[in-house]
């Protein structure tokens, strides 16, 4: 079935870009960023048993957890869960910053654990900011479909997103070659004139010119993000009434 659709990705602007000198990969401090909404959507509960894994072979590793907390009650079980984890010196919640740069300046690794994405400023943000990344898979993305500049797992898998960020903290070749393919991966999207496209399909539909065939779609990514929906509602109902226990306590 044919679709008359073209294909333009979003405009990519970067608040502070201007003050980003360059990264020196071969500095370390052993501190990782995640970045988002702290919500489900996001699944930020990921980080407690990656960041308990990962502390166990790297003492001083620290994660920083930036972004607002639309969920009090989601942010407060979270925070429950690391307390219980005795993680309280190695997870710190940031809060909302407009301006990250100087978090993506400082950290040496981002972890990004959603199960899906539209977008994701935050990818854009870090290859932006040459910062190493360990992501759960997504195939669907356009930003990581290259696979360049980070580390990809398995959804869900904590085990391996713990081994890959140590992997990175730990050497220091690695970290520079993802460093360079980070910024290098983003650089076409950064160059892509927007403008420019809008203006060829106006005069394509002006001048009644059919828009470009397009392939079927991947049915491994399809099936792949039915898995997720349906993953995601059993999360989302067990999260519900872990937290409605914990309320009656």
């Amino acid at each position: 079935m044919s679709i008359n659709a073209h294909y333009i990705p979003n405009p990519i602007f970067i608040e502070d870009a201007e003050n980003f000198n360059g990264r020196d990969p071969e500095k370390i401090s052993n501190t990782i960023l995640w970045v988002g909404r702290i919500d489900f959507d996001k699944n930020p509960l990921a980080v407690v048993p990656i960041m308990k894994e990962v502390v166990e072979q790297i003492p001083d590793a620290k994660l920083k957890i930036l972004g607002s907390e639309d969920s009090p009650q989601f942010c407060e079980y979270l925070k429950k869960l690391v307390q219980l984890n005795n993680l309280e010196g190695n997870i710190e919640f940031c809060g909302y910053h407009k301006n990250v740069r100087a978090f993506y300046e400082t950290a040496d690794v981002m972890l990004n654990t959603s199960p899906h994405e539209g977008w994701s400023l935050v990818i854009a943000e870090s290859k932006f900011y040459e910062l190493p990344s360990v992501i759960y898979e997504l195939p669907d993305n356009e930003l990581t479909r290259d696979g360049r500049g980070f580390i990809g797992v398995p959804q869900g898998d904590s085990h391996a997103a713990a081994q890959a960020i140590i992997k990175i903290l730990t050497d220091t070749k690695l970290r520079c070659d993802l460093s360079a393919q980070a910024r290098a991966s983003l650089q076409p999207f950064l160059n892509y004139d927007i403008g420019g496209a809008w203006q060829r399909i106006f005069n394509d539909l002006e001048n009644n010119v059919p828009a470009p065939s397009h392939k079927k779609e991947n049915e491994q990514i399809q099936m792949f993000l039915l898995e997720e929906i349906f993953t995601l509602t059993q999360k989302v109902i067990n999260l519900t009434a872990k937290i409605e226990n914990t309320k009656t306590r």
